[in-house]
């Protein structure tokens, strides 16, 4: 789990496209490696981060390993989606553990698939930001104090003249605390832990159920099962390979990080004499990227799963399960809103990293069972829960869009200020539970154009506009919309520079935007109008009031944007008949603006 710099990642090796797409024309004999059918029994956990004891417990309740953590389960198949490591202490008794239940679980029919997520390579190619205390402390008795002397010495002679060596010795000691240098001998290519994670494929499909740490972005289907697992699963051994030799040369240090590679290598003296193995080791880092395990639409770091709007990410995921051969895809690396396990997409996506880490994470252990393609939750205190669907999209924690638009349609309001553009501040409470939102007056008869929006957002997919009903309040009919929080609008976007590590991509969900406001002739976007919710940079679009003119075209603020109606805009468009419409809308948008908005669709199927 780590929710910034995912696309910094730019001195890896990256293999050329021409040799990763020449692999997919044996991938599906290679898919056999990584595809299981006939399974019986799955269990499947995300996200440890460390937390030994509610894995355990985990675990333990889903009847995986006895009370003394000896496997149980029979032929169950127990999947880890990744991310054992880091922000917790005990990450090294969760490798244990699991290094220790693959042979046991083998000897019994079983299988313990342990996948990939981005702290594994995280700490396999020297990105060590996020290694706690205790993983050091835990690796402490294997670490000699020549060992760190040795290094202490290298560390001194790269030093400024300027600090004393007192002061060089403080810094070195806080950098590379007691079990440093134990911990990264361990994670060499050749280390113990090393070559154990250097040899897990990053996605596996069982009964046509993918399992992957991050998400299945377009690069999937591009790739395939063989590709992702074969071609980027090289290009880690290559790196991690090429690490451990300039390390045996002292060209780099076991603290060097890894956004320091690159530049560490390039202004090394070209005089001095090297081995054929150094300078292929040098080339490894130092090439320019090209594809890459790391990027941020890669299966290790995609949030568009949990991020992106469903007519966005449907048309996306269906071509990634397609190149798979699966029906739905489990996913880690995005703690859930409510620390649940939840689904997106009608259950095509299952997402199971509920925070297993309190301390850092406040949530706690979940595993997702898979009996007869039937699925079921077991909490770490043996509780059982359903899996209810995804609420990040709705803002408001873990409620749903259907409990939030019970609330609003039959909570208790207290109406506050009106703001100069004729909203009023809104509490609304229901069975004890409150949250704020804005009431709109109707601008007319049949004209409560607010709630229109809403509805019309809900039946393409699109999930910007927040929810929205029609009450009736103070004798005024109007539109009662809930407040997000935490929003910025673009003209603060922009004066931040923010936005780039955006879950789903700005440009893919601004795309969407220009679709939703041709259809429905926003006259204009304000940078009021367009917000934010800061830290996953969803756009939430606002200010619908003067939307749904009675005449065809583009707004004239979209008259030179190009306009891509994807196959999902298509099929969604498509279903607008007149009767589903006037089913929807009939009540909040008068006869004229209805026949409007379909003549506008018809002008985007034809082309815009």
């Amino acid at each position: 789990m780590h929710q910034c710099h995912r696309g910094r990642y730019t001195s890896l090796l990256r293999l050329l496209l021409s040799v990763l797409l020449a692999g997919l024309s044996c991938a599906a004999a290679a898919d056999s490696a990584w595809r299981f059918n006939d399974v019986s029994r799955v269990v499947a956990i995300s996200d440890v981060h460390g937390a030994y004891d509610a894995f355990l417990r985990t675990l333990q309740v889903s009847n995986v390993v006895d009370a003394k953590a000896h496997w149980q389960g029979a032929d169950t198949h127990l999947v880890i989606t990744g991310d054992m490591l880091d922000r917790g202490a005990d990450s090294r008794k969760v490798m244990d553990l699991l290094m220790r239940l693959e042979g046991e679980a083998a000897a019994a029919g079983g299988v313990v698939h342990v996948l990939l997520g981005n702290h594994e390579v995280m700490n396999l190619v020297g990105d060590l930001r996020y290694v706690a205390a205790g993983e050091y402390a835990a690796f402490a008795a294997e670490e000699t104090q020549a060992e760190r002397e040795e290094w202490f010495s290298r560390f001194t002679a790269r030093a400024p003249e300027s600090l004393a060596p007192e002061q060089v010795r403080e810094q070195f000691d806080r950098a590379r605390p007691p079990g440093f240098f134990a911990h990264r001998r361990a994670f060499r290519a050749d280390g113990v832990y090393g070559q154990w994670l250097l040899n897990k494929p990053l996605v596996i499909v069982i009964d046509g159920t993918v399992f992957v740490h991050g998400g299945l972005s377009p690069v999937a289907a591009t790739l395939g099962l063989a590709g992702m697992n074969r071609s980027l699963g090289a290009e880690l051994r290559a790196y991690a390979g090429a690490m451990a030799t300039l390390t045996d040369a002292a060209l780099l240090h076991p603290g060097d990080s890894f956004y320091a590679h690159r530049r560490l290598l390039e202004v090394l003296p070209a005089d001095v004499e090297r081995t054929a193995e150094v300078l292929a080791a040098i080339a490894t880092v130092v090439s320019p990227p090209e594809i890459s395990i790391h990027q941020a639409d890669g299966p290790l770091w995609y949030r568009g799963q949990p991020g992106c709007p469903t007519i966005v990410e449907l048309e996306r995921l269906t071509a990634s399960l397609a190149s798979l051969d699966a029906e739905r895809v489990v996913i880690g690396h995005t703690p859930t809103a409510g620390r649940k396990v939840v689904s997106r997409l009608g259950g095509r996506i299952i997402e199971i990293d509920t925070g297993m880490l309190q301390s850092y994470y406040k949530g706690s252990g979940h595993a997702l069972l898979m009996q007869q393609d039937a699925l079921s939750v077991i909490r770490e205190d043996g509780r059982v829960e359903m899996i209810d669907e995804d609420t990040r999209l709705t803002g408001a924690g873990s409620r749903t869009t259907v409990r939030l638009a019970q609330m609003l349609s039959e909570g208790d309001v207290v109406l506050g200020e009106t703001r100069n553009d004729g909203a009023t501040a809104a509490q609304v409470t229901y069975e004890g539970q409150s949250v704020n939102a804005w009431f709109y007056r109707a601008s007319g008869k049949a004209r409560n154009l607010e709630v229109a929006a809403y509805r019309l957002d809900r039946l393409l997919g699109l999930d910007m506009v927040p929810v929205t009903v029609q009450r009736t309040l103070n004798g005024k009919v109007g539109a009662l919309q809930f407040e997000r929080s935490n929003l910025i609008d673009e003209a603060g976007r922009i004066a931040a520079q923010a936005g780039a590590d955006a879950w789903c991509p700005l440009p893919v969900q601004w795309s969407a935007m220009y679709l939703f406001d041709a259809l429905t002739r926003q006259p204009a976007r304000s940078a009021q109008q367009l917000q934010y919710q800061q830290g996953t940079w969803q756009v939430v679009l606002a200010g619908h009031n003067d939307a749904f003119s009675a005449r065809s075209g583009r707004p004239a603020y979209l008259k030179g944007v190009a306009l891509e109606v994807t196959g999902a805009w298509r099929d969604m468009l498509s279903q607008l008949t007149p009767a589903r419409v006037d089913q929807a809308l009939g009540d909040v948008l008068d006869a004229r603006r209805q026949k409007a908005l379909l003549q506008r669709r018809d002008e985007l199927l034809e082309g815009g």
